[in-house]
């Protein structure tokens, strides 16, 4: 039982590390590209600055989204259900009161507070079923730290150069978003946040009698 446990903590904590590493990426690039977004795909500012809101929202809609899926693998498909029927009820109530007065402006703030409410009951569930608790450096500080870094990096030593060259803005975008990657990187293993292995399935063969897993 207390070889399962530790199995259990160690799994939840390596997905939580992988989804939050990852999610903090997706989110930082779309957050600060997204008037290149805007204007490249949608010819739209406008369109870049929803999107530059909607950006920090991502790392808690992966959240959501994992943690959902471990509490139902868990058994704990009544307390998903419970949070799911509040948080619908939570948005009809919210469209309805501020939809007609601030439309989009009232539909994103909806989508902020809807994502943030599942997502933290869900992640309350998991830890108070599990017992673990969150790893506030290595899950959010380390990769926050992270991406300001590489995100400055970009901003500051990559833009000059190609404005320098006169690249178009597709091209800048997309060599923006790959140089912020890999300085994320970088980043995200200097500071032992995670490492190659972090990111590796490996199967290992258990005891006659015992399946095979992944750790």
């Amino acid at each position: 039982m207390q070889n399962r446990r530790a199995a259990l903590e160690h799994l939840v904590n390596r997905v939580m590390l992988i989804t939050l590493v990852l999610s903090f990426l997706a989110g930082g690039l779309f957050t600060q590209f997204a008037k290149e977004i805007g204007l490249v795909l949608y010819q739209s500012e406008e369109i870049g600055f929803y999107l530059s809101i909607l950006g920090p929202l991502m790392p808690f809609m992966y959240m959501e989204s994992m943690v959902d899926g471990i509490l139902k693998g868990l058994g704990e498909q009544l307390s998903s259900f419970r949070y799911t029927a509040l948080d619908s009820v939570v948005r009809i109530a919210l469209i309805y009161l501020l939809l007609p007065r601030f439309g989009m402006q009232g539909f994103l703030f909806v989508m902020l507070v809807s994502n943030l409410l599942t997502s933290l009951l869900n992640l309350h569930r998991l830890l108070h079923v599990t017992g673990l608790r969150v790893q506030w450096l290595r899950w959010v500080i380390k990769p926050v730290f992270s991406f300001l870094c590489a995100g400055a990096a970009c901003r500051f030593v990559l833009q000059p150069l190609t404005q320098r060259l006169g690249l178009p803005l597709l091209a800048w975008a997309v060599l923006g978003a790959v140089f912020t990657s890999v300085i994320y990187a970088l980043f995200i293993w200097l500071t032992g946040c995670a490492g190659p292995g972090d990111f590796i399935v490996r199967r290992t063969r258990k005891k006659a009698g015992e399946r095979d897993s992944s750790v």
